[in-house]
């Protein structure tokens, strides 16, 4: 039997994301390099930040 966990509960922290693409000088807002044109969601930079913040040998033995 395997047991499907969703990815969030893997990774040490729900808001790794948003510390990846937070702005320094604002952190309520998105990093305006990594905003996209909404600026509530990440542009490709910013998707690629939260992807590059999250530890892989964490998830390591998971799948």
């Amino acid at each position: 039997m395997s047991v499907h966990l969703p990815a969030a509960a893997l990774l040490p922290t729900e808001h790794f994301d948003a510390a990846a693409v937070r702005n320094p000088a604002d952190p309520a807002t998105l990093d305006p390099r990594l905003a996209g044109p909404d600026n509530l969601h990440p542009n490709p930079a910013g998707y690629r930040a939260m992807a590059d913040a999250v530890d892989l040998t964490a998830l390591h033995g998971c799948a």
